[in-house]
């Protein structure tokens, strides 16, 4: 990722909707460090509708 190399990151995050917000900071924490940016987020509801946890389905861009 420092390189620089990867121009486009699609990541799935899914945790308990308790633990979930901690868990997506941390990722989008580490991929701003590397020069990354959320270009869009999309909630998966059909994952949390009857269970205890949240999905996001995420697209990060490199910056230029």
């Amino acid at each position: 990722l420092k390189k620089g190399l990867i121009k486009s990151i699609q990541l799935e995050i899914t945790d308990k909707k308790s633990n979930f917000q901690k868990k997506q900071k941390r990722l989008m924490n580490y991929l701003k460090k590397n020069n990354y940016y959320l270009k869009n987020s999309k909630k998966i509801f059909s994952v949390s509708l009857l269970s205890s946890l949240k999905c996001t389905e995420n697209l990060f861009i490199l910056k230029n």
